[in-house]
């Protein structure tokens, strides 16, 4: 087996690589390697975002539908104030 630099170093540039496309999947992704603060309500709120924004990208593979989420938890965290922002 072998793995790119990218794969090793994919938290060091707001880039994090998973192996499903499924969309309750990347949002628990984001938030548990985060550590962000959020429900699951808001979930498809922000990964609205962040389809629009053309920061999750499909990546191709073997058997899998992976992505890749180029985000900060910066980047995260603005997007997340918005939301609680909308629904007070």
């Amino acid at each position: 087996m072998s793995c790119s630099q990218e794969l090793v170093d994919a938290q060091a540039d707001g880039k994090l690589l998973l192996v499903s496309d499924d969309e309750l999947f990347i949002w628990w992704s984001l938030v548990r390697h985060y550590g962000l603060p959020a429900t699951p309500e808001w979930g498809s709120r922000i990964l609205s975002e962040l389809h629009r924004d053309r920061r999750i990208q499909i990546l191709p593979g073997f058997e899998y539908e992976g992505v890749a989420v180029k985000a900060t938890r910066k980047h995260l965290l603005m997007l997340l104030r918005g939301v609680f922002a909308a629904i007070n």
